[in-house]
This record gives structure tokens, sequence and C-alpha cells, in this order.
């Protein structure tokens, strides 16, 4: 049994609305290239024709990891939120200031410390945000299961 996900109602929102121009918008857009690109001839020697082909799989391949997330995902209403901690639903914002990071939360507490650890599920997986390929390798993990061996026997919070 695959493991229940906890999202916001904004987070999964956006799970559905991916899924959704995935499965329909996408896939009829990559289906038309396809047909487009056979059009023109050989296949065996079609560079537009593997590239489709190649879109084709990867945007299948998240339609199926979509499905998965949204059959497993629990939606959080009443989230609890406290001045000690930062979890699902909290907005943070961090600076880095040499070699320490300061978190500062919505609650306006300040969290300071040389790594942060984003745990964001089970396998890392980066949050997008401006400015996040700059950290990372500079104290920012994303994966508590990949990366929580580094920091291991060490406190991290």
């Amino acid at each position: 049994m695959a493991e229940i996900m906890k999202y916001t109602r904004e987070g999964f929102a956006k799970l559905k609305e991916e899924y959704e121009f995935r499965s329909k918008e996408e896939r009829e857009r990559i289906k038309v290239a396809i047909a487009e690109a056979r059009s023109f001839g050989d296949l065996s020697e079609n560079a537009e024709y593997d590239e489709a082909r190649n879109e084709q799989a990867k945007n299948e391949a998240r339609i199926k990891e979509l499905e998965e997330l949204i059959q497993h995902a629990e939606v959080v209403d009443d989230l609890p939120h406290d001045s000690e901690t930062v979890g699902l639903g909290s907005t943070v914002k961090v600076e880095k200031n040499g070699e320490t990071f300061r978190v500062f939360t919505e609650e306006e507490s300040v969290f300071e410390g040389k790594t942060v650890i984003l745990a964001v599920g089970v396998k890392h997986r980066t949050l997008g945000l401006e400015g996040e390929n700059e950290l990372i390798g500079s104290g920012i993990s994303f994966c508590a299961v990949c990366d929580g061996a580094f920091y291991a026997d060490q406190e991290v919070a």
C-alpha cells in the first residue's frame, strides 16, 4: 500500500490542476506532435518523432505519478501551528548569513542553524523556489531519508 501524503487544500488543488492539464491538453498536444512528425516520413531517422515519443513517455509517467499521489492524498484543514514548530502549511523565510541559516516563521519565531532539512517527502524533491538552486549543497537538504544519514547523531533542530 502506498504512503498517505498530507496536503493543504491549495497543494491538493495544484496536483489536480496539473493532472487535468497533463491528461487532457498536454496529452492532446503531444498526440498532434507525433502525428505531424510521422508525416515527415522514415521513422527510423526522424528526430522530431523520437522527441515527441519521449515527451509522451515523460508526460504519461507524470500522469501516473499524479494519479497515485491524488489517490493516496489526505487533505488537512486544521493544521496545528505554534511558535516552536514548522510543518505542513507553514510559510517561512530562509536567509543565509555566512555559515548560518536563519528561518523566520509567520509567528515571528526565528530558528538558526548550519543546516536546514526540507523534508518534502520520502524522495529528493525540490520546491522550485526562487534562489533555491544557490543553496543546494551549502546546507540545504530536501530528503530526510536520503540526506538524514549525513546528520546522524547530530542536533539539527
